[in-house]
């Protein structure tokens, strides 16, 4: 009975292991297919570009350049036949550098630095703009309460408004008994006004 325990045991780690090994075979073959149709994709792709370009050169009379990347390996199309142009891959390269990549470490060697003399300078200037801006914001507050004050009482209504609150209650009535003002009234009493200010 062990025996055939063992057995059940080895055939089921069997199973296991071929189901194990076509799970990755399978993978491998859509992986692979997966990048086949990703190749003819980017190869129908950049004929049809190619095409493309030479429709429009013939169309317009341009001349056109193409430069294509992809994987490492560069792809041209040039509508002619001149040897100075296209440029070299050398040439490209040196026009259109990689970016450098930085890691974890080159950025915490940077916090860890001292504070250059171009940022104290900063806030240095910042400083002094602060001031500045206080001095001119102060000036302006006294530029304004300087209006307030200068320009109290000065329109007509205003002044009119004014002298109807320092009328007591009978001048008032006396006021209303009279009925609307006419044209030649509202003047005398705009001149009576001036007088008093």
């Amino acid at each position: 009975m062990e025996y055939q325990l063992d057995l059940k045991k080895l055939l089921k780690e069997l199973r296991e292991k071929t189901q194990g090994r076509s799970a990755i075979t399978d993978l491998e073959r859509l992986t692979k297919q997966r990048s086949k149709a990703i190749h003819a994709s980017c190869r129908r792709r950049r004929n049809t570009l190619f095409r493309k370009a030479n429709e429009l050169a013939h169309l317009s009379d341009a001349h056109i350049y193409v430069l294509v990347q992809w994987e490492g390996k560069y792809f041209t199309y040039s509508s002619t036949n001149q040897n100075a142009w296209p440029p070299t891959v050398e040439q490209v390269e040196k026009s259109y550098p990689q970016p450098t990549k930085y890691t974890a470490t080159d950025f915490l060697e940077r916090k860890d630095t001292p504070l250059t003399s171009a940022e104290d300078e900063v806030k240095h200037l910042l400083e002094i703009m602060g001031e500045k801006h206080s001095e001119q914001l102060h000036k302006t507050e006294k530029q304004a309460t300087k209006k307030r004050v200068s320009n109290r009482g000065s329109s007509p209504k205003k002044r009119h408004w004014h002298e109807q609150m320092k009328l007591g209650p009978t001048d008032s009535a006396r006021y209303a008994s009279e009925g609307p003002l006419s044209a030649s009234d509202m003047e005398t009493d705009n001149a009576s006004t001036l007088e008093l200010d």
